[in-house]
C-alpha cells in the first residue's frame, strides 16, 4: 500500500447525529495515519440533491473509492449514478445501495437483541402490562434498515403476553429534534390515561427529541424506551437516577474508520471483498454501560 496513493471520497449522512459525527471523525483519523491516503469529506445533510452533488464531485475528482452514507434508500441509486457511470467502486454505510459493498449493522440481529431486552424489562417491571407501542423512525427508510425497529417490535410480540399489533403506532420523526419532540408530545397528550408505553426509536438522534417530549410532559414513569447507537445520549440517560431509556445498542463508530479504509484499499486494488460486512454490537443498558464505554 505504501507505494500507491489513494483518493477516497466520503459523504456523511449528516453532521448533527453523535453517531455519524463519530464515524466521520474516526474515518478522518485513520486516513490521516497514512501518508498515501487523501480523503474528501462532504456532508449530505440528509438531503438527496445535496448527496447527488457530493457524489458528482467525487466522480469529477476521479476518486479511487467512494464511501456513501445516505438515508434515502428509495433514491440512493440516483445518488451513486455519477460514480457508477465512471465505474468507481462504492461502499455504502449502514443504508444499503444496490450493487455496492455494504458495511454496517446486521439490523435484524440488532433489532431482535434490543427488543428482547425491552420485553424482559416490561415483563419484570410492569408485570407484562403494555398499553401502546410507539415506533419513531424516518419515512425514507426501506425494508433492510426497518428491521432495526420492526424486529424489535416482533420480539415484544413474542415475549409479552398481552402485546397487540393493533396498539402499535408508527410515527415519522420529521427530520429534526424539534419536530420529533412536538409529534411525540402530541401523541403523549392523546395517551394521557395510559401508563405502560413502549417506545422504539430508530437511533439516539431520534431519541433526543423523543426524550425531550417525555420529560416536558412528565411521562418518565409511563414510558420504556428502546434506541440504537449507544452514544452520549444513552450514557447520559443511564446516569440519571430515573430515565425512560431501557436499552440503546452500542454500535462502536470508533472502529468504522479502520474497517472502511481497509475495505476501500482492497476495492481500489481490485481485490475481492464480501458484499456484506457487519460490525459487532452490544445492547447497552443501565447495568452494563459502564463496562462498555
Amino acid at each position: 500500500m505504501a507505494d500507491k496513493t489513494y483518493l477516497i471520497g466520503f459523504s456523511n449522512v449528516n453532521e448533527h447525529n453523535p453517531f455519524t459525527v463519530k464515524v466521520r471523525e474516526n474515518l478522518g483519523k485513520v486516513a490521516a495515519e497514512h501518508d498515501n491516503i487523501s480523503l474528501i469529506v462532504r456532508d449530505n445533510d440528509q438531503d438527496t440533491p445535496r448527496a447527488i452533488a457530493n457524489a458528482q464531485e467525487f466522480a469529477d475528482a476521479d476518486v479511487d473509492v467512494a464511501i456513501i452514507f445516505h438515508i434515502d434508500e428509495r433514491n440512493n441509486d440516483r445518488v451513486v449514478k455519477p460514480l457508477r457511470d465512471k465505474k468507481i467502486p462504492i461502499i455504502c454505510v449502514d443504508i444499503p445501495i444496490n450493487m455496492t459493498v455494504y458495511f454496517g449493522l446486521d439490523n435484524k440481529r440488532v433489532g431482535e437483541e434490543a427488543g428482547e431486552v425491552l420485553a424482559d424489562w416490561i415483563n419484570t417491571n410492569w408485570d407484562s402490562k403494555l398499553d401502546k407501542t410507539l415506533v419513531i423512525a424516518e419515512y425514507r427508510l426501506l425494508e433492510f434498515f426497518q428491521q432495526r425497529f420492526l424486529c424489535a417490535v416482533d420480539k415484544l410480540e413474542e415475549k409479552i403476553p398481552n402485546f397487540s399489533r393493533g396498539n402499535v403506532l408508527f410515527l415519522d420523526n420529521g427530520g429534526s429534534t424539534e419536530v420529533t419532540s412536538q409529534r411525540v408530545g402530541d401523541v403523549l397528550d392523546r395517551w394521557t390515561d395510559l401508563h405502560h408505553i413502549a417506545v422504539v426509536c430508530m437511533n439516539d438522534d431520534v431519541a433526543i427529541g423523543t426524550l425531550d417530549a417525555i420529560y416536558k410532559k412528565n411521562r418518565v414513569n409511563d414510558v420504556a424506551l428502546l434506541s440504537h447507537d449507544g452514544t452520549e445520549v444513552a450514557i447520559k440517560e443511564f446516569e440519571r437516577e430515573k430515565s425512560p431509556m431501557i436499552v440503546s445498542t452500542k454500535l462502536y463508530p470508533e472502529i468504522y474508520g479502520e474497517k472502511l479504509i481497509d475495505i476501500a484499499i482492497k476495492l481500489a486494488d481490485g481485490q475481492h471483498v464480501p458484499l456484506w460486512n457487519y460490525v459487532e454490537t452490544i445492547p447497552l443498558t443501565r447495568r452494563n454501560f459502564r463496562d462498555n464505554i
